[in-house]
């Protein structure tokens, strides 16, 4: 488990390395989405 600043990255599988860094992509842009309607 890694941590990348404010979010956890939890490896979905080994063979499939790209899942969570899409996810965590996706996150990262509806928290800046949510941050702006702020």
């Amino acid at each position: 488990m890694t941590q990348v600043g404010d979010y956890i990255v939890i490896p979905i599988s080994e063979l499939q390395p790209g899942i969570y860094i899409l996810q965590l992509y996706i996150d990262n842009k509806v928290y800046h989405y949510l941050w702006e309607k702020l």
